[in-house]
C-alpha cells in the first residue's frame, strides 16, 4: 500500500497542506494589515501623480503671481515638514531609549547627532518649542531630565 504512494508525491500534499495551513492563518490574524499593505501600495501611484499635479501647478519664480509672501509660506510649509520629521525620528529614538534605559550621557550624545540632521532648524523660531519638546518627552518617557542649557547644547 505505501509503495503505491511515491515521494514526489507525498512532497507535493504536504507543501499544499503546509500553504493551506498558513494561508488560514495569515487570513484570520492578519487581515487587516494585508488589506492595509494592498490599500497602501495602490494608493501610491495616486499620491505620486498628486503630487506631480501640483507641482506642475505651483507657480514658477518668473510668474506674476509669485511674490515674496508665496515663497514664505513655501519655506514655512518647508520649516514645517522638517519639523514633523525630526519630531517623528525624535518620539522613535526616545521610545527606544526608554525601552532600553539609556544613560544621560549616551541620550545626550545621540540627540546631538539627531539635531546634527536638522541643523537648518536652529536659527529657526522652532528652536524653542523644539527645546522643550525634548527636555518634556526625555522626561516624561526616559525620566531623564535636561536643562534648557544642556538642550541648548545640543545645537553646537
Amino acid at each position: 500500500m505505501f509503495s503505491e504512494i511515491s515521494w514526489t508525491d507525498y512532497v507535493e500534499v504536504v507543501l499544499f497542506m503546509l500553504a493551506v495551513y498558513y494561508g488560514v492563518v495569515l487570513i484570520k490574524y492578519y487581515r487587516k494589515d494585508f488589506i492595509f499593505f494592498l490599500l497602501k501600495k495602490h494608493k501610491a501611484p495616486i499620491a505620486a501623480f498628486a503630487t506631480a499635479t501640483l507641482k506642475e501647478q505651483k507657480p514658477k519664480a518668473n510668474n506674476v503671481g509669485y511674490n515674496a509672501t508665496t515663497y514664505a509660506q513655501d519655506s514655512s510649509d518647508q520649516f514645517g515638514l522638517l519639523v514633523q520629521s525630526l519630531v517623528d525620528e525624535l518620539k522613535a529614538f526616545l521610545s527606544e531609549a526608554g525601552e532600553n534605559g539609556l544613560l544621560k550621557e549616551q541620550m545626550w550624545h545621540s540627540l546631538k547627532l539627531l539635531l546634527g540632521k536638522y541643523s537648518s532648524l536652529e536659527g529657526s523660531p522652532f528652536k524653542e518649542s523644539i527645546q522643550h519638546f525634548i527636555i518634556d518627552e526625555c522626561q516624561r518617557i526616559c525620566s531623564v531630565h535636561f536643562s534648557e542649557i544642556e538642550i541648548e547644547g545640543l545645537w553646537k
